[in-house]
């Protein structure tokens, strides 16, 4: 072989050795992130869902945050959530009862979100996902922690990098929380989150707390002081035990599904069991939203920060961090992090979560 020709094989596997290692430092496996939810049954998760789903992708355009990444739902996930925004609307125009809104799925169900660069990559940088069950299959844990509908609800917890809780607003607020431990069984809550994450357990978690059909106590800045001061009592067994993990973020954040309807009184059960909640409309049946895309806001925010952590992670973060490649996850993060309304109870490092 003449020396020009083995140069010229020489520089072409250098070209090729280089193509690797640009390809090894730009792009890195999917990050999965996965949310999982925890409340009473008919509590409002699935109709929260919805509405944040609805809401956040008119605040990625106005915010700029679609000039930096693009976040898209699968076609399962758009379609279902779609249709249950659609029926919460008929619900209140039609002026049916708010309980009737949306009744969730009989079987568990995860609704998935993409995060790309931009709309131009098939690349998937994070993965995004909610796993959502019925709410009977909590409670059944109430009744036998053996239950399999249970133990499964103690795995998706377990696998989870960030946990909603949802908490029926009116039980807790509504005559001093006479039926909060009945309706939104806190404790039972708290001991299932025992069971699922040890305090020994370093992954980088997130809890959040979601107030929901608390529109009624959301009106003033003095309101939904007093709304989070009572998810602080409320759940104290449970922020106590988070508070002795190392790396557990833990913040509340009410979510408006409505916007329009309000909690009235409550029809009392002659037998003395949970009592049911009577809502009031408009006379012109407005759907105003507040705050439903706040968890996902926050859900992103995480997932944006541990990417871009791990990705800075060796020799090759330090290559990535010098040549800016995650400058626009970095970027997305400020954006969604000014939106953020929450009121934080701990942090894991306050700047790993919402810097």
């Amino acid at each position: 072989m003449d020396v020009w020709r083995y140069g010229s094989l020489l520089r072409k596997a250098r070209r090729a050795m280089f193509r690797k290692l640009i390809d090894k430092i730009v792009s890195r496996d999917t990050l999965e992130i996965r949310v999982a939810m925890v409340g009473p049954r008919r509590a409002g998760k699935t109709s929260m869902l919805s509405a944040m789903y609805e809401r956040f992708e008119n605040a990625l355009i106005s915010e700029g945050v679609s000039d930096q990444v693009s976040l898209s739902a699968d076609a399962d996930t758009m379609h279902i959530l779609s249709a249950n925004y659609k029926e919460l609307i008929h619900v209140i125009k039609s002026g049916k009862n708010i309980a009737e809104a949306i009744t969730g799925d009989s079987e568990a169900r995860s609704y998935s979100f993409d995060l790309k660069r931009s709309r131009n990559t098939t690349d998937v940088q994070i993965h995004l996902s909610f796993q959502d069950y019925p709410g009977g299959w909590l409670m059944a844990g109430v009744r036998g922690t053996n239950n399999k509908d249970y133990q499964q609800v103690l795995s998706f917890i377990r696998d989870a990098h960030v946990l909603l809780v949802a908490v029926d607003a009116p039980y807790l607020m509504e005559e001093d929380g006479k039926w909060h431990e009945q309706r939104n069984i806190p404790n039972f809550v708290a001991r299932t989150v025992k069971e699922s994450w040890a305090t020994s357990d370093e992954t980088p978690r997130m809890v959040i707390f979601v107030p929901i059909k608390c529109e009624k106590y959301d009106m003033t800045n003095l309101g939904r002081k007093n709304l989070v001061g009572r998810v602080r009592e409320g759940y104290a067994e449970l922020i106590a035990h988070l508070a002795t993990m190392p790396c557990c973020a833990v913040l509340c954040a009410p979510a408006q599904t409505t916007g329009c309807v309000m909690f009235d009184h409550f029809l009392k059960e002659e037998d003395g069991a949970i009592p049911t909640p009577v809502f009031s409309m408009p006379e012109d049946r407005g759907y105003r939203p507040r705050d439903c895309s706040q968890t996902l806001r926050y859900c992103l925010v995480y997932a944006l920060k541990r990417y871009v952590k791990d990705a800075g992670m060796g020799v090759v973060g330090h290559i990535r961090e010098f040549f800016k490649l995650d400058r626009n996850f970095v970027d997305a993060a400020k954006i969604l992090a000014a939106g953020c309304r929450g009121t934080f109870f701990q942090t894991m490092n306050r700047k790993e979560v919402t810097a």
